[in-house]
């Protein structure tokens, strides 16, 4: 009935059709099969974790996998979560060679089966890649220590990170970062999320927000501050951003009791500058309430 349609009703329905229903329809004729792969032509968001049930119901292989990626090849955003296979460096790189207009790519490997140490290496091949999300990760120390954890072309080329990770993963992020001298010049927004964190990690989010003055966007999950010092001394660091427009410290902790006055000022400094200022940190003394 569908390929009955005059060919501007057509076109509209199969554009508000699911990813799965088109690839049925491009099995059923000529007309249909046209008619879809336009209408996949225009996606350009495409969550994989949402597709793998198509091939564990057929037992798909991985070739047919990436001959179904290959459809979307004009897809901007990917999700890699709950893959129907690991995640090698060999695979990443296979994917970034079909999907070569990817600029935003998230990686989860807590739902994934498994997410190989150094498949990360292979994120230079997404050559417009501008924003990265890692969720799960835990980089492996190679016997060449001049190894990126996340190679420095692609670094260079991003405006916006999140990481949300143990803290062992974000420590030595930062720690690369510093001792091979490399900065994220396009960098505008940064997420740290701390599954677990140490009273070191106040200093490592310093050290990485001062080299990158340029940023817009700064957000921390889950730190631990223990001294109102170490509070004070990351608000001054967001105090010299220029060009900042949000600040978010949701879930973060202060050991100390809170000082009003330094909470205070700063909350000031951001209103007048007009810095959406979201969420805030809670003391772990009795009686405290949140920032």
């Amino acid at each position: 009935m569908l390929d009955k349609l005059p060919n501007e009703i057509g076109v509209k329905i199969f554009e508000n059709l699911d990813k799965k229903t088109l690839c049925w329809c491009r099995e059923v004729s000529q007309l249909m099969c046209a008619r879809a792969n336009l209408a996949i032509s225009k996606i350009e968001e495409l969550e994989v974790n949402g597709l793998t049930y198509i091939f564990r119901g057929n037992r798909g292989t991985l070739n047919e996998l990436f001959q179904f990626l290959s459809l979307f090849k004009n897809v901007k955003y990917l999700s890699l979560r709950n893959l129907p296979f690991d995640i090698t460096k060999l695979r990443l790189e296979k994917i970034a060679e079909i999907l070569k207009h990817v600029e935003k790519l998230e990686i989860d490997e807590q739902q994934s089966k498994y997410l190989e140490e150094e498949s990360l290496f292979a994120l230079d091949k997404f050559r417009n890649l501008t924003d990265l999300k890692i969720v799960g990760y835990t980089p492996v120390r190679t016997k060449n220590d001049n190894q990126d954890i996340i190679p420095r072309k692609t670094l260079r080329r991003l405006k916006s990170l999140e990481i949300s990770c143990l803290r062992k993963t974000i420590t030595l992020f930062v720690n690369d970062l510093k001792r091979k001298n490399i900065v994220m010049e396009n960098l505008e927004s940064v997420k740290f999320d701390f599954r677990t964190s140490n009273p070191e990690q106040p200093t490592k989010i310093c050290e990485f927000v001062k080299a990158h003055p340029q940023l817009q966007s700064v957000e921390i999950v889950g730190m631990l501050f223990c001294s109102s010092s170490q509070l004070q001394n990351v608000y001054n660091i967001i105090r010299e951003l220029e060009n900042l427009k949000r600040v978010s410290m949701a879930k973060c902790s202060l050991i100390d009791r809170l000082d009003n006055t330094v909470q205070q000022e700063f909350e000031a400094e951001m209103k007048r500058r007009g810095v959406d200022l979201v969420s805030g940190v809670k003391s772990m003394r009795y009686g405290s309430s949140y920032i």
